[in-house]
């Protein structure tokens, strides 16, 4: 069926997670008012990991992994795990029974998030956060609480569950990792490395992994391990808030789960107290702080004069470096890590993350302004390439080949190129993912960047979403579209309209982390006709088995596969975004996007039309989305890439 846009066009968070306190009393509540009657109770402490109490002439004795309990509730007078007599003697005898004949649960081990416990020969792993639930009723089988004869099958059934598919017989945990037997060897996972197991074996040491023959090497290594190197994360620097407070951007996430070897933190200055006037050792840390830092834009400055600079250029570029956030810096660092802008003198080895070239030359040049911009007569230009070729400079990274690519030919220097690696972007599979079964409703999905900025809703392509939506419900009643973003006030009447009668979901309230997956795991269709790529947003759409539909923006087909791993729509590339191949600056004109481009929503109805009518290829393309993330874009594989570049960094080889 063909569907044609109309002639015309369009005009130009404290949540209480159920985690209750572990303190080992005993709290009574009664569920019927008849139950106060008589009931005066008493707590008679504990006595072989049970917690004792009486209470209207009975004893009771629940285990101490039930928590506060609640005798109005039948759960808990119903659960096998309370023990219940006429005395307390005859109570403790019981318990004393249990125990000796296997009929209490044991606590037999903390296995990554979850505890086992051993009762009638058979094996509980209880979620730790559905402990205190888990003794308070009859136990049922699911996800969070397995049952199963034997513990090895059990550690293996906890990691399926968790997404992690490690061969072999699972040994147990030790420090943060896995152990695992196979014919020929024992090998240490990192525990919050999900998806190692799945690396090639040559880089398994540079991901942590650990591999020996013999159970006693791997955990002698793992205990014997070295410290972690640190890393200032100086995202948090107040010279960052400047630029979308980017330090705080899901893409430097992966900071949370660092390379092997290495630890990023985050030296905040914290409240200090009232300064003394015979702070003698303050006094002279403050000194020789201000003193680097002096010490390093002056020499920056001369850099940036001698590569032609006037003295006003060099002083502006030097102050642009934000010297306040300088002096907040510890006075020693080992290294630094810097996110997308280079707000730094030079004073410490640094290295960077960046998406594209031109944040390197913010404040000064902005991103989608530099459609006309005469690069080469921009000051900025050879200040940076001062500020980059510094030795203290040890490293470029960027997740978009397009990048390092065009950085060799915007700075024109060897040094510069040198320092420049490209690695692919990697992020967390979640266990769940839309497996694009039969349903009543096909359900697509819009998204907001990371701060909601309600003009972001344009730069994501909402308009031409919102007219191709328009023209595909008339003949596919079963689409839903959701858009989890701010509306822009200045959205035109025409488009409030279509979301009003097409009965468009808006969801633009803050939603917990728990209501987003919900969301992702009930969308089909993730829908992002935008000027260039949002990696983090395509990623994790991919990653729980979307179909991402996606403009040919800058940098998108680096992900995307067109009709291999998603859709591709045609319209952005040259118009809104694309590689100057003479000078690698990336142009950017953002102005088509606050009006509806009748090419791009044309193509975004042919594509979502077809979809909408071949279930079997929308199962397709969603298993293979999201084995492109598991593949190519996953987190081990990143840290992998990355500790090489922090090793050479960290030494300045």
């Amino acid at each position: 069926m063909a569907i044609r846009l109309p002639p015309g066009g369009a005009p130009q968070e404290c949540r209480d997670d159920d985690v209750r306190g572990r303190v080992p009393t005993l709290v009574v509540r009664f569920a019927d008012p008849t139950d106060l009657v008589g009931t005066a109770r008493t707590a008679l402490g504990d006595y072989n990991g049970y917690l004792l109490s009486e209470l209207g002439g009975r004893f009771y004795g629940v285990p101490d992994g039930a928590g506060p309990v609640c005798w109005g509730s039948p759960g808990i007078k119903s659960s096998p795990w309370t023990v219940v007599s006429g005395s307390l003697a005859e109570l403790k005898q019981e318990i004393d029974r249990r125990c000796l004949e296997g009929e209490a649960a044991e606590l037999v081990e903390s296995f990554v998030d979850y505890e086992i416990y051993s009762c009638r020969q058979q094996y509980y792993a209880v979620a730790t956060v559905r402990r205190e639930e888990f003794f308070r009723n009859q136990p049922v089988a699911d996800e969070d609480i397995l049952i199963d004869e034997s513990l090895p099958s059990l550690r293996k059934r906890v990691l399926a569950v968790l997404g992690r598919n490690i061969h072999g017989e699972i040994l147990g945990e030790l420090e943060g990792y896995i152990l695992a037997r196979t014919r020929d060897h024992v090998t240490g996972y990192p525990i919050g490395l999900a998806g190692a197991e799945l690396l090639p074996e040559e880089d398994f040491a540079a991901a942590g992994v650990y591999r020996a023959r013999e159970r006693a090497s791997v955990e002698h290594a793992i205990v014997t391990r070295p410290g972690p190197r640190e890393v200032e994360f100086a995202g948090w620097l107040p010279a960052f808030r400047i630029y979308g407070d980017c330090g705080r951007h899901p893409q430097f996430g992966h900071a949370t789960v660092p390379p092997a070897g290495y630890r990023f933190i985050q030296s905040a200055p914290r409240l200090r107290e009232p300064r003394r006037w015979l702070d003698g050792r303050r006094m002279a840390r403050d000194v020789l702080r201000f003193y680097k830092v002096v010490r390093a834009a002056g020499r920056l400055g001369a850099n940036c004069l001698a590569r032609g600079a006037s003295l006003r250029q060099a002083a502006s570029f030097v102050l642009s470096r934000g010297l306040k956030s300088q002096l907040s810096l510890p006075r020693r660092n080992n290294l630094l890590f810097l996110t997308s802008v280079p707000f730094t003198l030079g004073q410490d080895p640094w290295v960077i993350e960046i998406e594209d070239a031109t944040s390197l030359l913010y404040p000064f040049v902005h991103n989608g302004r530099t459609a006309e911009l005469d690069i080469a007569a921009q000051p900025v230009l050879r200040n940076v390439r001062a500020l980059l070729e510094q030795p203290n400079c040890r490293a470029i990274v960027t997740h978009v080949r397009a990048t390092r690519e065009g950085i060799s030919k915007l700075f024109c220097s060897d040094a510069i190129s040198q320092k420049t690696v490209h690695i692919p972007m990697g992020v967390g599979v979640p266990r769940e993912c839309q497996r694009h079964e039969p349903a009543p409703t096909l359900n697509l999905l819009v998204t907001n960047s990371w701060h909601q900025k309600p003009g972001s809703f344009y730069l994501r392509g909402g308009l031409d979403v919102l007219e191709a939506f328009s023209a595909l419900q008339p003949a596919f009643p079963e689409l839903h579209l959701t858009l989890r973003t701010r509306l822009p006030d200045d959205l035109p009447p025409r488009y409030r309209r279509i979301i009003d009668e097409c009965q468009v979901t808006v969801l633009d309230k803050f939603l917990s982390a728990a209501d987003l997956e919900r969301l992702m795991l009930s969308s089909h269709l993730f829908l992002l006709p935008s000027a260039r790529i949002h990696i983090m947003s395509v990623l994790q759409a991919m990653s729980y088995g979307l179909i991402p539909v996606v403009s040919d923006g800058w940098g998108m087909e680096e992900y995307v596969a067109d009709r291999q791993t998603g859709m591709v729509v045609r319209g952005r590339y040259g118009k809104v975004s694309w590689n100057d191949e003479q000078n690698g600056m990336l142009r950017e004109n953002y102005a088509p996007l606050y009006r509806c481009d009748r090419q791009v929503s044309q193509n975004l109805v042919d594509a979502i039309a077809e979809l909408a009518a071949r279930q079997p290829l929308r199962r397709e393309l969603g298993a293979r989305a999201r084995q492109a993330v598991i593949s190519q874009f996953n987190l081990p594989q990143w840290n992998v890439a990355l500790k090489r570049v922090l090793d050479r960094a960290w030494t300045g080889a």
